[in-house]
């Protein structure tokens, strides 16, 4: 039996996932208010973001590249480059953030900049929610640019005394 073979260039696919649990996608990160810091951040493990890019294409002459954006306190979409302007994969990888060079079937994680958490993103006190989108791009040869993104939404959520 012959196989089909799918001639042109298709879509690639990103998907956000659950740090605890990678196998899982992830559609909202939650981030207690006391969390943050005196300069109105949050810090550690909480401002890493992972997902996952799968691109059937299988040219040799095949372009990756990542964008990432979020929605500020005014609700503009904004670019950002993420912290150390590095994407990490595996337990010591890194590319920078402007590279061509990703691959599918990879699991990646950028740190968020204090830019997404600081004053014109989360931590603006009358900001509840932030939304922050991972964006593939794909160039197949001089075929034209074809594109995918997942969006995950940061809420800021409060806790009470209850006595």
């Amino acid at each position: 039996m012959i196989a089909a073979y799918q001639a042109g260039a298709q879509t690639p696919s990103v998907e956000i996932r659950d740090p605890d649990s990678t196998g899982y996608a992830l559609d909202a990160m939650y981030f207690v208010a006391d969390d943050y810091a005196q300069n109105g951040t949050t810090f550690g493990t909480s401002r890493q973001i992972l997902f996952k890019i799968s691109d059937p294409n299988l040219s040799t002459q095949k372009a990756i590249m990542l964008k990432f954006y979020y929605t500020n306190a005014a609700g503009v979409l904004t670019e950002f480059t993420p912290l150390g302007e590095q994407v990490e994969y595996g337990t010591s990888g890194s590319l920078p953030a402007s590279s061509d060079a990703f691959r599918g079937n990879v699991l990646y994680r950028i740190t968020l900049p204090d830019e997404v958490l600081g004053v014109n993103g989360l931590g603006n006190t009358s900001l509840a929610k932030l939304t922050v989108t991972v964006r593939v791009l794909t160039r197949v040869g001089d075929a034209a640019t074809m594109q995918a993104e997942d969006s995950l939404d940061l809420i800021k959520i409060g806790l009470f005394d209850l006595r």
